[in-house]
């Protein structure tokens, strides 16, 4: 795990975005390793999928729902070069707030219908955005 880090922070500094004072691994990524840098930053790496260009697809669909209602993070940096880190990476902005799986049984019937209308609702925002690819 030390290595990764390191590349991580390697590849913050390689990019501008300052030298990271803490990088922290994010559980339930179940595809990408996912960490979290300074409380400010998302920091992916598609080490599974190397053959695919996810997160050039992932930019992409950011920048067009940015547009939108959706709540999207700013991507600061896709680095597909491999040269700092050996997977394809992605960094975005770390938006505030909770993953729903964490808080749903803390909420109440009357809480959960509001969450799931809004879900749609953004779902279909999502649905009504055509992509170029």
């Amino acid at each position: 795990m030390e290595a990764i880090l390191r590349s991580i922070f390697d590849l913050a500094v390689h990019h501008g975005l300052s030298s990271p004072r803490q990088i922290v691994r994010i559980a339930g990524g179940s595809v990408n390793q996912t960490f979290a840098v300074d409380d400010r930053y998302i920091v992916r790496l598609n080490t599974r999928d190397p053959h695919v260009r996810k997160f050039a697809r992932e930019k992409i669909a950011f920048e067009l729902l940015a547009a939108t209602r959706v709540p999207v993070p700013r991507v600061f940096v896709l680095d597909e070069s491999r040269q700092v880190v050996s997977a394809d990476a992605l960094i975005t902005e770390m938006l505030p707030g909770q993953s729903v799986s964490s808080r749903w049984e803390e909420l109440s019937p009357a809480e959960r219908a509001q969450l799931a209308e809004k879900a749609g609702r953004i779902w279909a925002e999502i649905a009504a955005i055509q992509l170029p690819y």
